[in-house]
């Protein structure tokens, strides 16, 4: 029902208990078809609460609606909350769908912030990917990547069953 999608809407929007407010969203979140997609917009536009709009972003990774990989890709790139840009490319990644991993890759590139730039390695390293295996092996071969962030893509790499993955990684024990 169309109007169940906007009841819980507004229970988001406007309920007094956060954790009522986050239920509404989750329940969402698994709701069929594109009216709970625009329910989910409306909410993120709607409500200014950092956590809500967390659950909301994440509820988005949820979805497979091409509208709603896009609104994921427009806040992971531009929301000032660094809290819901870190939540975007973690639903980014949980989507598995891989046309959006290049978006990720490109962040990375682009990214100055320490902080964020380990989130974005953290989500291309849960690709199961030559093009994630490849920035892996980059960040790796850069020395001027910080040794933690260098450390962290070798241990994602070493999950990988791919045999080119696996002589990469005895080479560079050599």
């Amino acid at each position: 029902n169309p109007r169940a999608a906007t009841i819980l809407g507004d229970v988001a929007i406007n309920g007094k208990a956060l954790k009522a407010r986050q239920h509404a969203v989750e329940l969402l979140s698994r709701r069929s078809g594109e009216p709970a997609v625009d329910e989910l917009f409306r909410i993120y536009d709607a409500v200014q609460d950092v956590q809500i709009r967390k659950y909301v972003v994440a509820g988005l990774g949820n979805r497979k609606s091409p509208r709603a990989a896009e609104r994921l890709l427009a806040i992971a790139r531009t929301a000032p909350e660094v809290e819901l840009r870190r939540t975007a490319f973690r639903s980014i990644a949980n989507r598995g769908d891989g046309q959006y991993l290049d978006a990720l890759i490109s962040m990375y590139d682009s990214e100055a912030d320490n902080d964020l730039k380990n989130s974005l390695l953290q989500s291309i390293g849960q690709y199961q990917d030559q093009r994630a295996y490849q920035k892996l092996m980059q960040v790796i071969r850069n020395a001027s990547e910080p040794i933690e962030r260098r450390k962290t893509a070798i241990q994602m790499l070493s999950r990988s069953k791919d045999p080119g993955v696996t002589k990469f990684l005895e080479d560079i024990l050599k």
